[in-house]
C-alpha cells in the first residue's frame, strides 16, 4: 500500500473506534475527497454520538434499578422449584418494563441469535 493508503486506512480504524459507522466514515472522507472541510461535520456525528450514549447510560441505570429490585423482591424465595409449566416464578412474576429493543445493548456484535 502507498502512504497516503495506510494514512486513509489508519484513519477510518481511528474512526471505527469512536464509534462511527463506515456509511459516517465514508461521508467524512467523501468531503475530504471533495476538499470540503471535515470538521463541523465529525463535530456534528460526535455530538449525536455522545446523545446515543446518554440514552443508552438512562436506559441501563433504569434497567438495574429493575433488576435490582427484582432481585430484592426475590431474597424471600429461598427454594423455587419448578411447578407444571412454571420455569422461575421470579422472572415469569416479574413486572419487568424491558423490551427487546431496549436490550440492543446486550447482545454482542456479530453475535448469533438463538435458534430452536
Amino acid at each position: 500500500y502507498a502512504e497516503p493508503d495506510l494514512a486513509r486506512l489508519g484513519f477510518i480504524l481511528k474512526a471505527k473506534r469512536l464509534g462511527l459507522s463506515l456509511n459516517e466514515i465514508k461521508g467524512i472522507l467523501q468531503l475530504h475527497d471533495w476538499s470540503e472541510p471535515t470538521c463541523v461535520h465529525v463535530r456534528s456525528l460526535l455530538q449525536e454520538k455522545v446523545t446515543q450514549i446518554e440514552t443508552v447510560i438512562q436506559d441501563l441505570l433504569g434497567f438495574k434499578e429493575e433488576l435490582e429490585s427484582l432481585r430484592d423482591q426475590a431474597t424471600s424465595l429461598v427454594d423455587c422449584r419448578p411447578v407444571g409449566s412454571n420455569i422461575c416464578s421470579i422472572i415469569e412474576q416479574s413486572g419487568i418494563k424491558v423490551t427487546p429493543s431496549s436490550l440492543g445493548w446486550t447482545e454482542p456484535l456479530g453475535s448469533a441469535r438463538l435458534r430452536y
